[in-house]
């Protein structure tokens, strides 16, 4: 139980004067079942700064926080700890006030009554009697702008996520376990060619795969092993744009979950069109130039074989020609038959050792030109 000196009167016109975060009305909706107290709220809270909507009845009430939308919830019931947990559990269930900050005023507190109403989701539990204009006044203040500070925080940090989701290169989907669409940032919009309002609400994600492939996602999502339910790690599908268009990108998505629930599902897509044109590109670089390299290759041989047998086949022509002149003299000839048949086998080796070749070596031959070097490409490794 809390007094009111003259200090914290101080302190509450000082909180009204300074206080710029307050400046909107606090909508108040006080359900109490005695006429007394219900007039001390209604004639002690400052209506300058309060807009109050008071109801007897926990009925009437539930009615009344669907329509009123109020920030705060009074309520004071007779002290049973099963009808607080009843009466706080309706107020916060989501088609009446859930975002409401809850207050049991109790004129009998002990310990039950303050299990039933935080369990139940209650946000403070405040004691009768005190005085209204004065302790309920503070501490209601002090409680509104600590939670509007925290709401404060939360929205920027929200803002905060969607910016970093807005500004990813990367096209990022969320879709809910019915499979509708409720994110799709600008790297979606720029892969898909639709605007986020188009889909968001309106498309199931179903629409942006080719037949099955959303299905197979889901099933990856699910798959039998314990590390891999819930993720799917990076791998290459394909998508379809506004205009039908099949897109390859790289894709990684996951289940979401709040409490061990799944709630939605999301990917990040990597547009791979640009890096495909990339590789290609590269490939058919690669291509060309293998092409230029086994052309020269071809030229060092030819130049090689042309250079290796040119000297044997010199030889051998000249001793043809000196054997012809011989035997038109009658002259033996063995020698020069012989040196013929040297330079023959010298000739077939040279053949030989082309069809051993297992590298490629080169060596220095007429100014800058390089030939094979048919003696080492043929040696065994």
């Amino acid at each position: 139980m809390f007094g009111c000196r003259e200090g914290a009167r101080d302190n509450m016109d000082h909180m009204r004067n300074a206080d710029t975060t307050l400046e909107e009305k606090i909508k108040v909706l006080a359900i109490m079942d005695r006429a007394d107290y219900r007039d001390l709220v209604q004639n002690g809270l400052d209506k300058k700064r309060y807009e109050l909507m008071i109801t007897s009845a926990l009925d009437a009430g539930m009615i009344e926080s669907v329509r009123f939308k109020p920030d705060v919830i009074l309520i004071d019931l007779e002290p049973n700890d099963s009808a607080i947990r009843d009466a706080c559990m309706g107020l916060k269930k989501p088609e009446t006030a859930p975002d409401a900050l809850l207050i049991v005023l109790t004129r009998v507190p002990n310990v039950e009554i303050l299990k039933a109403a935080f369990s139940a989701g209650a946000d403070d539990v405040f004691d009768f009697p005190f005085q209204a204009d004065c302790e309920l006044d503070l501490r209601l203040q002090s409680r509104m702008k600590r939670d509007r500070a925290i709401s404060n925080e939360l929205q920027r940090t929200k803002q905060f996520l969607e910016n970093l989701i807005d500004s990813s290169v990367d096209a990022i989907v969320s879709a809910n376990m019915k499979g509708d669409i409720i994110l799709f940032n600008q790297g979606a919009e720029r892969l898909f060619a639709y605007r986020a309002d188009e889909v968001i609400g309106k498309m199931h994600v179903t629409n942006l795969y080719p037949p099955g492939v959303a299905h197979e996602v889901m099933e990856a999502l699910r798959g039998k092993s314990e590390a891999q339910v819930g993720h799917l790690n990076t791998s290459r599908k394909e998508v379809i744009n506004k205009a039908g268009e099949f897109i390859p990108v790289q894709l990684t998505a996951w289940m979401v979950t709040d409490h061990g629930q799944e709630i939605a599902s999301a990917g990040i897509f990597m547009d791979l069109r640009e890096r495909l044109k990339i590789e290609r590109k590269l490939s058919l670089a690669q291509e060309k130039l293998m092409k230029t390299e086994k052309q020269a290759m071809i030229a060092e041989l030819a130049g090689a074989a042309a250079h290796e047998l040119n000297q044997p086949l010199t030889s051998v022509l000249g001793y043809v020609e000196l054997a012809k002149r011989k035997v038109a003299q009658e002259e033996k000839i063995d020698r020069i038959l012989e040196s013929i048949f040297s330079q023959a086998a010298r000739m077939a080796e040279i053949v030989r050792k082309l069809g051993k070749i297992t590298r490629y070596e080169t060596k220095s031959y007429v100014g800058d030109q390089r030939i094979m070097d048919i003696e080492r490409s043929s040696e065994p490794e």
